[in-house]
């Protein structure tokens, strides 16, 4: 699976690292501009979001649920819903396990808005 993580902090190596463990293929991007630029190029399958873009909703509208699953790294259960509503397929929180992240993965992929929190 194709992995774009744009998360600002030092958990984008962190994710970047267990994705590619798991047998994904993970790229990072910074900046919003760059997100877009890649999701256009990379065509990933999954993109991972720090709550602190704005994008997902833009995302949403230029990507349908069919063609690219949105899911936001969340601190709180306030953050959790306020991704939901702006149209991610799942979450997940702060340095998740093996576990959480492909239970994320599979959430995301069947569009079911599971619950990935750790």
């Amino acid at each position: 699976m194709r992995i774009l993580i744009t998360i600002r902090s030092h958990e984008s190596y962190f994710l970047k690292r267990l994705a590619n463990q798991l047998g994904h293929t993970a790229i990072g991007a910074r900046f919003t501009a760059e997100l877009l630029a890649l999701v256009q190029r990379y065509e990933p399958d999954v993109v991972i979001l720090d709550p602190e873009y704005s994008d997902c909703q833009r995302l949403r509208a230029e990507y349908p649920r069919e063609r690219l699953k949105i899911i936001f790294m969340v601190r709180s259960s306030v953050e959790e819903e306020e991704a939901r509503q702006a149209g991610a397929d799942a979450v997940i929180g702060r340095f998740p396990t093996a576990g959480a992240f492909e239970q994320a993965l599979r959430s995301a992929l069947r569009c079911d808005k599971g619950r990935a929190l750790s």
